[in-house]
């Protein structure tokens, strides 16, 4: 569990650099910035992961949990409620309070700002979204909270989930969500719409409950490298080529699919392979770069046609080096999560905050005719905001909500 809160505080300070990137417009800062910053422009695939570890998380905290009574669904609905709600309230009040203020101020025209009340109602009830399809695009200045409009339709299926695993096995049960999610991307495709977008990538997040019931199992898989980073580069490259030129549904598929692969490394036992082998490998992934170059010679992708060729000849780089040296995508992930350790603890606080306060202070800066460059500043504000949320606010909150409910207990029984 510590890996999982270690890729969730990695995860979560990911997607924050990248709107600081976004927002502060960092990369159009100097002539090279686009370089420079172009390795924070996958902050949509951080949020793919954090799907993962929350489907993971659930599920190996609800194992045992008594899912087939009304009142243990109750229970976990509630547990839910106390866990996402205090704080995302806050968000949304101090994401309010900002655009008012930024208004007031004359930072922004009050037509940037404007939020309706059924917006509102819309971002309350979870049903905001930024993609295609949507209801409700949300709040201007917090356009992050459209992943809570797909975790807490997966919350509420859960139990479902759970049941289904206790009566079918969990891999079935995982079987059938996927077969699930297909329809609803193919029905995507066909009309885009807020519950296809939504359910399109349920998989990933039962994916991540499959994977903790083998953590709780302890089942292990044993694979030959060669097969496994074969396959982790044709579905990476096919992720990154089809990016400008297929629905978003189906880009965002194999993306989750990519995240899905990496993650199950973590379960491989991977078999002895001859360093003569694994030299035959690494040209097996020079060719299926060639073979990657030639098909996508004419696909256009989002900005320069080299950010294309850059993506699929790092990856060959990096899958060849994988090959020749032994060394396992698993334990390179917990090298570079480890030391977001400490975050995982305030993620999801620092996930919902983060956007409305850069926001102002890019406002802020551009009123001052002051250089974006300074935006990252406002980390320092909000880094110890979110520490606050998660350790004293959320405490307090959870503590008043539990408290109310002892109170209401009796009236209910």
């Amino acid at each position: 569990m510590l890996l999982v809160e270690s890729a969730r505080g990695a995860a979560a300070a990911y997607v924050c650099f990248h709107h600081v990137d976004l927002i502060g417009h960092l990369a159009e800062s100097f002539s090279w910035g686009k370089y420079l910053f172009y390795p924070l422009n996958f902050g949509q695939e951080a949020v793919f992961l954090f799907f993962f570890l929350s489907g993971f998380s659930i599920h190996y905290s609800s194992h045992d949990r008594p899912l087939q009574e009304i009142g243990g669904i109750c229970h976990f609905y509630y547990l839910r409620l106390r866990r996402i709600y205090p704080i995302f309230l806050f968000a949304i009040v101090l994401s309010v309070a900002l655009c008012a203020l930024a208004v007031f101020l004359g930072l922004i025209p009050n037509a940037l700002c404007h939020t309706s009340g059924r917006d509102l109602f819309f971002v309350v009830f979870f049903l905001s979204d930024i993609h295609d399809g949507t209801w409700c695009l949300g709040l201007p200045n917090n356009p992050a909270l459209w992943s809570l409009a797909y975790e807490i339709p997966y919350y509420l299926v859960y139990p479902a989930f759970w049941m289904s695993c206790k009566r079918f096995g969990t891999e079935r049960t995982f079987a059938f969500t996927c077969l699930g999610s297909v329809a609803f991307m193919l029905a995507g495709c066909l009309r885009a719409s807020h519950i296809s977008s939504v359910f399109c990538l349920y998989w990933l997040w039962t994916g991540g409950a499959l994977m903790a019931e083998w953590k709780l199992t302890g089942k292990r898989f044993l694979f030959s490298p060669v097969s496994y980073y074969f396959a982790l580069f044709l579905c990476c490259a096919a992720s990154q080529s089809v990016e400008a030129v297929a629905k978003p549904l189906l880009h965002w598929n194999l993306e989750a699919l990519t995240i899905g692969i990496v993650v199950f490394s973590t379960y491989i036992d991977f078999k002895p392979v001859l360093p003569s082998m694994r030299l035959v490998a690494a040209g097996g992934t020079a060719l299926l770069l060639l073979f990657s170059l030639w098909v996508t010679r004419n696909v256009p992708t989002w900005g320069r046609h080299m950010f294309l060729n850059l993506r699929l000849v790092s990856l060959a780089a990096f899958v060849a080096w994988l090959l020749v040296t032994g060394a396992n995508v698993a334990s390179l992930c917990r090298i570079l999560a480890e030391p977001f350790l400490k975050l995982g603890a305030i993620s999801y606080a620092l996930y919902v905050v983060h956007m409305p306060i850069l926001y102002f202070a890019a406002d802020a800066l551009h009123h001052a005719g002051m250089s974006f460059f300074w935006t990252p500043v406002a980390l320092l504000l909000i880094f110890p905001l979110a520490w606050w949320l998660e350790i004293k606010f959320q405490r307090w909150a959870a503590g008043l909500l539990d408290m109310s409910r002892a109170r209401l207990a009796p009236v209910f029984q």
